[in-house]
């Protein structure tokens, strides 16, 4: 029976922003005497959490429509300031659990477009986290998703170029240096996370040395899917939310496996999927 290597990413899981957004939430069911406590959209990017903190009261709307009394959580991924306005006229209680790497997009945002300029965010139209930071941008805000998408930009306009957390930093550097060149007067922020960065470098280390990566987190997590790409870059790669989602198969083969996962997961998740694939392998 040959022997698996099996390496857990020296960063993978939890993230500040994360854990302080479960720690926030968990306490505001604490110490809500019974009243409700309502999360605008998934709190994170991780339906086992989600599950657990809804088992403990936590409950998940999508419109300030459901919700007439208590508390409304703001989630990690932000919400745009006419949420807030249009809860605090409701008489609700506000819990802000955006993440402050966001919080530090949305003020960047508001800031250059109060400044008169045109606010690029490199980020997936339709993620919260984007639309809260365009909410903060202006009307003339707009997302892109490559360099060459700078190419229909005018040229005579001032642009404040931002990146959703998650985002890779060489496609960031790669639309910056497209967009100076095309529009002269533009200034970058790097608002990646560094949790983030960190997480994509390590895991991108490891898939040098290994014959396969299993990445865990949420299929709707970002940051997950980044890593995801990340890691396809460099060797064969799969995706699971769980260790359901491994089988023999996914291994045969495979010598050396490295794992890892995206800022929402938690570390049971990655416990249960390292005795899997610990369990399978004895099997061979």
């Amino acid at each position: 029976m040959s022997k698996v290597k099996i390496v857990l990413a020296e960063k993978a899981g939890f993230c500040f922003g994360v854990r302080r957004a479960i720690n926030t939430a968990t306490n505001a069911v604490r110490q809500s005497h019974n009243d409700s406590v309502c999360s605008l959209g998934p709190l994170i990017h991780n339906p086992q959490v989600i599950q657990r903190l809804e088992a403990e009261g936590l409950a998940t709307i999508s419109s300030l429509d459901e919700i007439n009394k208590g508390a409304l959580l703001i989630p990690s991924h932000g919400a745009a300031p006419t949420i807030v306005t249009e809860a605090k006229e409701k008489h609700l209680e506000v819990i802000d659990a955006t993440c402050p790497f966001v919080l530090k997009a949305q003020r960047i945002a508001a800031d250059m477009a109060g400044q008169g300029y045109s606010v690029v965010i490199l980020g997936d139209r339709g993620h919260p986290e984007v639309e809260a930071v365009l909410a903060c941008a202006g009307n003339e805000a707009l997302t892109v998703k490559n360099a060459a998408d700078c190419l229909q930009l005018a040229c005579n306009r001032k642009y404040a170029l931002l990146a959703q957390t998650t985002q890779r930093l060489s496609i960031l550097q790669e639309i910056a240096a497209a967009l100076t060149a095309r529009a002269p007067e533009t200034r970058v922020f790097n608002t990646i996370c560094e949790a983030t960065e960190v997480r994509q470098h390590h895991a991108g280390m490891l898939a040098t040395e290994c014959d396969l990566m299993i990445i865990i987190g949420g299929f709707n997590s970002a940051n997950t899917n980044r890593l995801v790409d990340i890691c396809q870059e460099k060797t064969k790669t799969l995706h699971v939310e769980t260790a359901e989602g491994i089988a023999r198969k996914d291994i045969e083969g495979a010598a050396c496996i490295g794992v890892s996962a995206g800022a929402s997961t938690p570390d049971w998740i990655i416990n249960d999927v390292l005795q899997k694939i610990e369990k399978l392998a004895g099997e061979q």
